[in-house]
């Protein structure tokens, strides 16, 4: 059910204008890291967002999180990984040094 807005109608999303979780505007920012300045918040990626951007599949991210190779910014409450794209290649450059890749 959309609002006048193009949005989700609030009676079957939280107080705040989403839905499931999600922003009911497309163009809005997503996920951003809590308790940082907000200027300065880093836009968090899903996992199938960051398979994307690397140009891997998401699979390979989830195997690596699931052996500690890759290390989420932080998880949902519900276990989900939420990415940011530089601390990821930040944690790629490193262990490709301890590799000697």
């Amino acid at each position: 059910m959309a609002d006048s807005s193009g949005g989700i109608s609030r009676t079957y999303g939280r107080s705040s204008g989403h839905f499931a979780g999600r922003p009911t505007d497309p163009h809005r920012p997503g996920l951003h890291c809590p308790g940082a300045p907000k200027e300065r918040r880093p836009r968090l990626l899903l996992t199938s967002e960051l398979a994307e951007e690397l140009g891997v599949s998401a699979r390979l991210i989830q195997q690596y999180r699931q052996d500690g190779t890759l290390t989420p910014t932080m998880e949902t409450p519900k276990g989900h990984a939420r990415w940011d794209l530089e601390d990821v290649r930040t944690q790629l450059r490193a262990l490709r040094r301890r590799t000697g890749d």
